[in-house]
């Protein structure tokens, strides 16, 4: 994953040193195989790389063409020799590099390029001609890009860090919290158009921002098509659909001549991706020859160990694993001095896992990591009908109706007319719940004023679509999608840690499939990811492929609340932001704390963001009281500085 930055003063004025500074030097952090600069009075454009495979070394960036334009890029297209074929190839070598590539289709299509682009990317393109920026990311954001507007500057950069603390030189003053983000994050997950940060914008997936000297605008040049659909005449005919789409997806991110790791933890998800790159290696048919797994080991957490189903894919394979033991990398609640992350997220606990896996990989040239992540909310991996009834009452296909709720209310012992109830409540469930609220849980240590001016409830019920869809389904395919994405599109990662992490299953081709074929062939009575199971039946075992169990993160959470009992009493006892900030009840979370630390009803996913997230703005808040330098998040470690050079 390539870094790239840039600083426009409009006016031509002279770029401050101590800004370049910062932005090769966060760069770099990211990008340690070299890269250059291209300087002009006022202007500036970096990028540092981070090679992947060979095509990644050809590449010279920036990329300038002869028309005035200048682009940086960190990605990896997927659909090439469909570019080539638009762009009317052949081209030699050099010039059908990614970025190339993009550069190609730009000149061709301008803005409209970008739908067109396949992959995981993020891109910054300078126009002399009319004097713009255009900022831009994959649909689902998997390469990280933000950006801050002063008057008379602009600037980006991928590293979230550099923003925060070039905007902190602007201004003079630590950046204020974005209060917006924190409600999201507390509700289920903050908005995608948005930092903890306020004034520091990420450029959100999907869109295009154009940046001027007087306009900036963030536009969508991609959507869920809610009129597509996808009918065949056989089951079979779906699951060699999918099946062709998802090997497709795989094989194009084993696109390396290094080792490339996939994460296998015994799931359904992971197996899935792991058999299938097995399959397209002994077919000879990927760029790399060298596939390994890696997995996380919980000797003490049984409802966290999944060994017996990883042992199950590695024989099978016969691949090289590497397994990482949570009793020598113990999940931990960090002092917030040793917080370095730039965003609150509870995988933070699991650092400790998260750098032993850097280092095994790293340690042999290791720098793609596939993982299974969002496959289950994708792929159906709940027992309610509720969506798939909703669509039948919707176009009122009374006969289909009732044979759905006759074989639904045998599978789930429920009474017909209760899933009736279900399915009509359902095709109006966005109006219901705005109008009486119902369907909302919310943490009892939540402040209830909080709750009400923050607009918790809307935030937690999803009640902001995106995409505008209203075909009960189609609103619970792009909700689902939302949610498999919001991790994914924030990046999550440690300075000096650079790592290429890459999700099949958000596949563009893949997601587009899956919100246009019927809901029946993703569930079915009895059935969690029948599509998922179906297409599999020849590739997975058994025992893997029809497992109904699913690995809990609760107990590792609630053994490190154990182990680090004394110092969270100490933190949580005292004064705590979040309270100050009347976000909370603070005697109500610390009960559900002590509940939690004793493994009562309190352990739950939503006490571990909220105890993370005030562990996170005391980071915050220490940073900028402590560093004179003016720097914001610390760094839990600095790599060597790559060499840059200034292409006049």
């Amino acid at each position: 994953m390539s870094a790239q930055g840039g600083i426009w003063h409009p006016d031509g004025k002279p770029i401050e040193k101590s800004f370049l500074d910062v932005i090769r030097h966060r760069l770099e952090m990211q990008g340690p195989d070299g890269g250059a600069d291209w300087e002009e009075p006022g202007f500036l454009m970096a990028h540092r790389a981070f090679h992947t495979d060979r095509n990644s070394r050809l590449e010279l960036q920036p990329f300038c063409s002869s028309n005035g334009h200048i682009l940086t890029w960190s990605g990896r297209l997927d659909n090439r020799l469909d570019l080539l074929h638009q762009l009317r190839g052949p081209l030699t070598e050099e010039q059908s590099t990614d970025v190339a590539l993009v550069m190609l289709a730009w000149l061709k299509w301008g803005r409209e390029c970008f739908a067109r682009l396949v992959g995981d990317w993020a891109m910054a393109l300078y126009d002399s001609n009319d004097r713009a920026v255009y900022l831009a990311r994959d649909y689902v954001g998997t390469r990280p890009l933000f950006y801050h507007t002063a008057p008379n500057l602009l600037l980006w950069c991928s590293e979230l860090p550099a923003v925060v603390e070039l905007v902190t030189k602007v201004t003079g003053s630590k950046p204020q919290l974005n209060e917006d983000y924190v409600a999201g994050y507390l509700a289920f997950h903050p908005t995608k158009d948005c930092t903890p940060f306020s004034g520091v914008h990420p450029v959100a997936p999907g869109h295009c921002v154009t940046l001027r000297p007087s306009l900036v605008r963030s536009s969508r040049y991609w959507n869920i098509d809610g009129s597509r659909t996808i009918r065949y005449g056989s089951d079979q005919d779906y699951e060699e659909h999918f099946y062709v789409l998802l090997r497709e997806a795989v094989r194009c991110r084993l696109r390396s001549d290094r080792p490339v790791f996939s994460q296998l933890s015994g799931g359904l998800d992971s197996s899935t991706i792991v058999c299938v790159a097995d399959e397209i290696l002994r077919a000879k048919e990927a760029e790399t020859n060298d596939f390994r797994t890696i997995s996380f080991i919980f000797e003490r957490a049984s409802e966290t160990d999944e060994r017996e189903f990883s042992a199950i894919i590695k024989q099978k394979t016969g691949r090289t694993g590497y397994d990482i033991r949570e009793d020598d990398h113990p999940a931990r609640f960090p002092d917030p001095g040793e917080i370095s992350c730039n965003y609150p997220s509870v995988s933070a606990l699991l650092a400790s896992l998260e750098e032993a896996q850097w280092v095994r990989m790293n340690g042999i040239g290791g720098r793609i990591l596939l993982t299974g992540e969002c496959g289950d909310e994708l792929l159906g991996n709940i027992d309610v009908p509720d969506a798939m009834l909703a669509d039948l009452i919707w176009d009122r296909e009374v006969h289909h109706l009732q044979k759905q709720i006759r074989l639904w209310s045998a599978a789930l012992a429920v009474p017909s007319y209760k899933l009736f109830w279900r399915g009509t409540a359902h095709a109006y469930r966005h109006r219901l719940r705005r109008a009486t609220g119902v369907g909302t849980q919310l943490e009892q240590w939540m402040n209830p004023a909080y709750v009400r001016d923050m607009g918790i409830k809307d935030r937690a019920q999803g009640l902001i679509d995106p995409f505008d869809l209203t075909r009960p389904s189609a609103r619970d395919r792009s909700e689902s999608f939302e949610t498999a994405t919001a991790s994914p599109s924030q990046c999550w990662s440690w300075p000096g840690m650079p790592l290429e992490r890459t999700y099949p299953f958000l596949h563009r081709p893949v997601v587009e499939f899956l919100q246009a074929i019927p809901p029946s062939q993703i569930l079915r009575p009895g059935e969690r990811r029948s599509l998922m199971r179906r297409s599999m039946r020849h590739l997975l075992p058994d025992r893997v492929r029809n497992r109904r169990t699913k690995r809990n993160w609760d107990g590792v959470y609630c053994r490190a609340l154990m182990r680090d009992w004394e110092r969270i009493r100490h933190f949580f006892q005292g004064q705590m932001i979040l309270a100050e900030r009347k976000c909370i009840v603070h005697a109500r979370l610390l009960a559900s704390i002590q509940s939690a630390r004793h493994g009562g009803d309190g352990a739950t996913h939503a006490l571990w963001k909220v105890i993370y997230l005030e562990l996170w703005l005391r980071a915050h808040e220490q940073n900028f009281n402590s560093r004179e330098s003016g720097a914001i998040l610390p760094l839990a470690r600095t790599r060597p500085a790559s060499s840059s050079i200034s292409v006049p």
